[in-house]
């Protein structure tokens, strides 16, 4: 991530007007607990240091280990928060806010951390997310019902349209929700959720999918028959790999696959238990349990040609 040279000035003229050297130290550590000023400023530590050039050391290490991110991070939790039972307000953040902004950032108040903004970049770790880490996500799967029965009896070219125009609306509403698309296989795939409210968001987005599979079947399906989709909703730690076999075998992937395929109706969104108890109640109200089911919730949408 390229950090331009005015915000990386700008975030130094901050620091060093706001924080004294002993808290801007301790701030450097919270970000990288092997920081050693000394070490990489090359200054002894029998000079005395000013707050400028320690808060320049600081800034411009950050940006070479690409841990600007971080440091802005843990400035708001230090300005908001405080460190220590002691107050630190820093003033003029938001100007460092706003120069993320401008490269696409969003800054996420639930989770306190940076995203990219889907409009500008939506690459399937949000910016953020480590190679073979884990990480409490809610997962979305969606499958098209009757896949190979569809493939068989419609024209090749008819089913890759339906089936394009399908997917450009899946990818609309995960965004908009602030869910990535980890995979797609041509009749269905997976889209994960870390921002903010991961499981409302996510029980959100497949609600509105179901909702605007009327419209889609009658204004944008070119084929015969009307498309039908099975959805699930689960969360829980999950391993982030850009190796789909890597985040495939986590125990949160295996199971939103199985609500999925094994209890789920065509049209229809399960979630499971320990998602039904995150979400509001005018939300979660939407939702019945199983009969034959028990911890598994689910909601049914009817949909009816002209």
């Amino acid at each position: 991530m390229r950090i331009p040279g005015s915000l990386i000035n700008g975030t130094i003229r901050v620091l060093y007007e706001n924080l004294h050297i002993d808290i801007m130290m301790k701030l450097a550590k919270m970000v990288d607990e092997d920081f050693d000023f000394y070490k990489v400023s090359g200054f002894r530590e029998s000079i005395p240091v000013n707050s400028q050039d320690c808060a320049s050391v600081i800034v411009k290490e950050m940006v070479r280990q690409n841990k600007f991110l971080n440091l802005v991070e843990n400035m708001i939790q230090i300005s908001e928060k405080g460190f220590m039972g002691r107050s630190y307000p820093i003033k003029n953040l938001y100007e460092i806010i706003k120069g993320l902004s401008s490269l696409g950032f969003i800054y996420d108040q639930v989770n306190q951390l940076f995203f990219e903004d889907a409009q500008i970049n939506a690459s399937k770790n949000w910016g953020r997310l480590l190679e073979d880490n884990d990480y409490y996500l809610a997962l979305l799967r969606l499958d098209i019902v009757h896949n190979t029965k569809i493939v068989r009896q419609n024209v090749k070219e008819k089913v890759d349209q339906a089936y394009g125009y399908f997917y450009e609306m899946i990818e609309r509403k995960v965004h908009h929700r602030w869910g990535r698309i980890w995979s797609w296989e041509g009749d269905g795939g997976m889209a994960a959720f870390f921002y903010g409210h991961r499981q409302t968001y996510a029980v959100y987005c497949a609600l509105d999918i179901l909702q605007s599979l009327f419209l889609f079947n009658l204004l944008r399906n070119p084929l015969d028959t009307d498309l039908q989709i099975r959805m699930a909703v689960h969360a829980g730690m999950q391993k982030y790999s850009t190796d789909q076999v890597k985040w495939k075998k986590s125990d949160t992937a295996v199971r939103v696959v199985e609500l999925e395929s094994k209890y789920c109706a065509p049209n229809e969104l399960v979630i499971s238990q320990g998602v039904n108890s995150t979400l509001e109640k005018t939300l979660s109200n939407l939702f019945e349990e199983k009969q034959k089911a028990s911890g598994i919730f689910a909601y049914k949408i009817k949909l009816e040609g002209p």
